[in-house]
Parts: structure tokens; sequence; C-alpha cells
């Protein structure tokens, strides 16, 4: 298994102003209203393409928000960071350092060239920041050390741009509301069993998709090493909605919407990517008590509830336990309906230590034990911060 890859590192679109002049022009400046070369997701890139040649022999050149500048022509782009988090650390041409103009004293940052197939590509580079959160911190405070932490996840993703990362101390937090996607980590301290999300049965514990449809099949925010519970929702995920999890615990939450529409479910979570996730007694009235639609890999899925598929609906799963689920709808379908693939994973009694004390665990003489598929391995520890891969293979679960 190889981890969902990060897109290349990105910025506001503010963070990035246009110089001045014409376009088109030769000998003239032209002028570099910012846009990515693929598409945009409201941030930008901290490697933020401002130039790029448009034909391998540099014959013409996409200035970003500019016509074509034709070869021979003196072209100027120019950038600014948005704010005193992730200052301006340089240009680059064509992958190396280059020096920018003279007299950038007004915090516009300036890079003249000529037009040149041996020019393929000009960019700005900004910093990444770590931004601390504990239960004691101030959401006015400016989050760069523990002692200016802040007190809520949410208030350290208003501030992240893609490629930061956001540390959680030990505690109990109030749901993430929205991250529309960008891609950073939010990682714990001392994991799941120390450092919790809570819906106060009310509301989702984290979406990762935002409001915003547009943003809603995105997998680039990580969530590490946190217990998500008592969430609820009426359509989609209790617990998350889209994100990647990785050594996550979701339990206690529930979709609530009676409607036997296939597209409601995910008491536990929808969609997105579970790595190394405990999922257990979640509920959905209709659709995936446990998980709808995800990808799975190394997972638990346990004492789930729904009217079909308890455990699992559609989806992907690899060495992944689904056991002890239940449906009213169909009990042929207790634990996995209408999964597209399911790979190295088991709906065999996985023989846990004692899950009425909420330990997952395998025992001794587990048929789980060693029976995955390496190939599907999901990161180099489990949950209980052991070695994913102890024996002759990695473990379902």
């Amino acid at each position: 298994f190889s981890e969902p890859s990060e897109p290349p590192k990105i910025e506001k679109p503010s963070s990035i102003r246009s110089g001045g002049g014409g376009a088109g022009v030769a000998g003239a400046s032209v002028s570099a209203t910012p846009k990515l070369l693929s598409a945009p997701r409201e941030k930008q890139y901290y490697n933020v393409v401002l130039y790029a040649s448009c034909t391998a022999d540099g014959s013409c050149g996409w200035v970003s928000g500019s016509p074509l500048a034709a070869a021979g022509n003196r072209v100027t782009v120019s950038a600014q960071a948005i704010d005193d988090d992730h200052g301006f650390l340089g240009f680059s041409v064509n992958g190396r350092p280059a020096i920018e103009d003279a007299g950038s004293t007004d915090g516009v940052h300036r890079i003249t060239f000529t037009v040149t197939g041996g020019v393929t590509q000009v960019a700005a580079q900004f910093e990444r920041r770590t931004f601390y959160v504990s239960p004691d911190g101030d959401d006015a405070a400016d989050a760069r050390s523990w002692a200016t932490a802040r007190r809520t996840i949410q208030a350290a993703i208003d501030s992240a741009l893609t490629g930061d990362t956001i540390v959680v101390t030990n505690g109990v937090y109030e749901p993430i509301t929205a991250t529309l996607d960008y891609a950073f980590t939010i990682r714990s301290v001392n994991g799941a069993a120390a450092t919790v999300i809570d819906g106060g049965n009310s509301t989702r514990c984290a979406t990762f998709g935002g409001s915003d449809t547009s943003y809603f099949a995105y997998t680039n925010t990580v969530l590490e090493g946190f217990t998500l519970r008592n969430g609820s929702t009426s359509y989609y995920g209790g617990g998350s909605y889209y994100g990647t999890l990785r050594n996550c615990v979701l339990t206690g939450n529930r979709t609530t919407y009676s409607s036997s529409s296939s597209s409601y479910g995910g008491g536990g979570a929808y969609r997105g990517v579970l790595i190394g996730c405990l999922i257990y007694d979640n509920s959905a009235y209709y659709y995936g008590g446990g998980v709808y639609g995800a990808t799975l890999y190394g997972c638990t899925v346990a004492r789930n509830t729904a009217y079909y598929g308890g455990g699992l609906y559609s989806g992907t799963a690899y060495n992944t336990v689904v056991w002890d689920n239940s449906s009213s709808g169909n009990n042929s379908y207790s634990n996995v309906y209408s999964t597209s693939t399911y790979s190295s994973s088991t709906s065999r009694d996985p023989k846990f230590v004692c899950s009425r004390q909420q330990d997952f665990r395998l025992r001794t003489g587990s048929p789980c034990v060693d029976a995955g598929n390496s190939a599907y391995a999901s990161g180099e520890t489990d949950l209980a911060g052991a070695p994913r891969v102890q024996g002759g293979a990695i473990d379902m679960g």
C-alpha cells in the first residue's frame, strides 16, 4: 500500500500578488496574477509556479493569469507573503535558487528574466509552520509554541496552509468544522487514548470536505492519533466526513436520517481513507453503521449497527477485520454489504482479547495473526504504537 500521495505544496491565492506592466510586448514587464497550472483548491502551492514555458523550445511562455509571453520578452513576476506565519523564502528558476531584483523593500518581491528556451519555470517559495493546540491555550494566541498554543483545533486550522503541521496535546476538543481538503497534518502528541474530539451527540466530530460540495471528494487533510466520539449528524458520517484518518478510534457516533436512500449513512465514517483505525459501537439508520464508502487499510470494524451493512457499506477494505456487527435489514449482510473490494480481510471470528472491555487486540492463535497482505501494509506502527509487522507477515486489523 502506498499512502495517499500529497500534492505539491500550496498557498492561498492572495499570498502571491501581481507585478505591474503590460503583457506580450517585447521588452516590457508582464503582470503575474497567480494561479495554478493544475486545478486550484482554494490555497495555492507553497512552491507557487509563476511562469512556465509552454513549448519545449521556449518559443512562448505562460505567465500566471496573463497572455503568453513571446520569446525574447523581459518578464517580471512578483510575490508577497499573505501573513507573518508564512514568510517569503525566495525565488527559484528551473528548481534552483535565484536572486530577486534589487529594491524590493515594500514587502513585494520581484524577479525579472528573459523568456528563452533555457527558462522552463520560475516559482516562489514560502515557509511552512507548526501550530500548537492545548486545552489551556488561547485562540487569540499565535500558536507558534506550547506557551502560545491555541485552545481549539479549528482555530489552528484557520491559520494553517498546505504543508503545515498542527500538533495537539492531551485533552478533549470541540469538533473540526472544515479543513476544505487542505493538505496538512493534524497530529496528537500521545495518541488516541489521550486526545479526543467529542461531538456532544449533536454534531459531527470532524469535517474534512467543508460545506462546499466542490471539496467533497478529497482526502488530503490527515488526522493522526485521535478518538472521535459522540458525533451525530443526519446524513453523512457521524464521526468523520472524508479526510485521511491514521491510527484513530471512532466510537459512539451516528447518522440519524430515516430514509432508505443509499447515499445516506456512515455512522462512524463517511468516505475518505482510514489507516490502522478502530471503528466500534457506531450506528446508522440505514447504511454503513461503521463505515460508508471509504477505503480501509489494516482497520478493525466491530459492534456497529445499521439496517444494511452494520460494519461496512460500499468502499474497499484491505487487511481489515469486520466482525460482530449487526444489520436489522438483512442478517446475511451484518458485517459487509455492497463492498466493491474486500482483499486480505475477514469476517471470521478474529478472537479478540476481550471486546466487551473494548480490547480488540488479537489473541494468540487468532486466524488474523500474520494473515494479511504486506503489499497493503499500513504504516510502521499500529494503534497501540507497536510495530505493524511482528511476525512473518502483517496482521489483519
